[in-house]
């Protein structure tokens, strides 16, 4: 790093668009004077109005904490990127949730039962929202409050029929690559489940 200040002279920088021995070859927009490190401990100046002349490297600054920083220098700005629009955030969702869409066979263990069943989710048309269903051998049943994070997906489905309730399936687990993992919770007991993708036909 090297100070900007030369001589009580405020340089501004900029890359010339050549290199030597892989360092980039400078230039300052005050004199258009050539800089590079010919000597070691800074940079020289080796065309232009400024050649000849030195501009010493700075020692590397020690880290510390911002609040320490901004005791020292109160008038500090942190830049901070600009928030993500509407449409962006609509379209990182939709991304999330395009790994959603098709078929999942289930696997889970019921009452001492192995069972099996599917999960289907997909869209009405681009841009609607995301819909589900859960498919059993004893049931089907829609799926409900669908959420799609990073990297979890939230629905939560509990339904009566007959005067029985049906277990509600509770879905908020890690989505890795082409498997899902969540719980089924109902009748006074918890299981794990695991869905697997189905690929396309």
């Amino acid at each position: 790093m090297s100070p900007r200040k030369f001589k009580g002279q405020i340089l501004e920088f900029g890359t010339s668009g050549y290199t030597k021995d892989n360092v980039f070859v400078l230039y300052d927009r005050n004199s258009n004077s050539v800089w590079w490190p010919l000597k070691g401990g800074g940079f020289d100046a080796v065309a232009g109005k400024k050649r000849g002349q030195h501009l010493p490297f700075t020692s590397k600054p020690k880290p510390q904490t911002l609040a320490s920083w901004s005791a020292k220098h109160p008038n500090t700005l942190v830049l901070l990127p600009p928030p993500p629009s509407p449409r962006q955030l609509q379209r990182r969702q939709r991304r999330r949730e395009s790994g959603l869409v098709g078929r999942w066979a289930l696997n889970y263990e019921w009452m001492g039962q192995a069972r099996s069943g599917e999960l289907v989710f997909g869209r009405d048309k681009a841009g609607s929202p995301l819909h589900g269903r859960w498919i059993d051998a004893a049931w089907e049943c829609p799926l409900s409050d669908i959420e799609v994070g990073r990297a979890r997906v939230s629905f939560y489905r509990g339904r009566r029929s007959g005067g029985k309730a049906k277990p509600a399936l509770r879905f908020d687990g890690e989505r890795s690559g082409s498997a899902l993992t969540g719980s089924i919770l109902g009748l006074g007991q918890e299981t794990l489940i695991r869905a697997e993708k189905k690929p396309r036909p």
